[in-house]
């Protein structure tokens, strides 16, 4: 099983702490929320408890990894990391792409998740890609 960042185990689930979270993936949480008109709920994520769900990498589409200045090398680098849940609202994939493909390569089956409707928040726009939970 992966180690993922930030996160804790009980008994029965998987846990994770926004202030937990490595800095930069705080940063571009707080801007997805407050991008999406969800300045209200900035409070209550900084005290928020997310539970970390696990959903098969199948749900994941295949998506370009290679939009922007992080090329092949800063995902292969990720590869044996300790990395950091996907971000979703719902069933839109927001963030995580590296590390859906960095899974996918290392044969992972499930993909550590945390989702932003646990507080509340309608994402309005696409995101990355939609996921397939049938």
């Amino acid at each position: 099983k992966e180690m993922v960042v930030g996160c804790f185990c009980t008994m029965s689930a998987r846990y994770c702490w926004f202030s937990n979270l490595p800095e930069d993936l705080q940063v571009l949480l707080s801007e997805i929320i407050s991008g999406s008109g969800g300045e209200d709920l900035l409070t209550e994520l900084e005290g928020h408890r997310f539970t970390v769900h696990e959903l098969p990498i199948a749900a994941f589409p295949d998506a370009s990894i290679w939009t922007d200045y992080r090329d092949r090398a800063y995902a292969e680098a990720m590869v044996g990391e300790r990395l950091p849940p996907v971000i979703i609202c719902g069933k839109k994939w927001l963030d995580g792409r590296h590390r859906v493909w960095v899974w996918r390569k290392s044969g992972t089956s499930r993909v550590p998740c945390i989702d932003l409707a646990e507080i509340g928040l309608s994402y309005p726009f696409p995101g990355i890609a939609t996921l397939d939970l049938n």
